[in-house]
């Protein structure tokens, strides 16, 4: 398998408080892959990271094997990157979004949920 994502050093600190410490990971290709860990480890940060909607302190960050740098659309192309909204998921998980997916609340809907249209009869 070819590698597809590597990050090496990365780091991010918002004040004093350090969230991502050298942090080094190496994606293949054709794998699927998770990242766990506990509230404030650092995962949204990443993420918000790559998706390019902060910058990193320090690190280099390489896609296809070029590199990638803050606010650079190649990475965005091939992801996805849907931010926590503790609200909508309120609102999903109580009945309140009655009918809505979370993609739905963004105004994206499955193929097989679109509406037809009138055929006026």
């Amino acid at each position: 398998m070819s590698e597809l994502l590597r990050i090496r050093g990365l780091c991010k600190s918002f004040g004093r408080k350090r969230v991502l410490q050298d942090f080094d990971l190496t994606v293949e290709s054709g794998r699927v892959y998770g990242l766990l860990g506990r509230n404030g480890e650092g995962k949204t940060t990443l993420a918000r990271i790559l998706m390019g909607v902060i910058p990193a302190d320090k690190g280099e960050i390489l896609y296809k094997g070029r590199r990638i740098s803050y606010g650079q659309n190649a990475f965005k192309r091939d992801f996805g990157y849907v931010p926590e909204d503790e609200a909508l998921e309120a609102a999903l998980l109580t009945g309140g979004g009655a009918g809505l997916s979370p993609a739905g609340a963004f105004g994206i809907q499955s193929p097989a949920r679109k509406r037809s249209k009138p055929t006026g009869r």
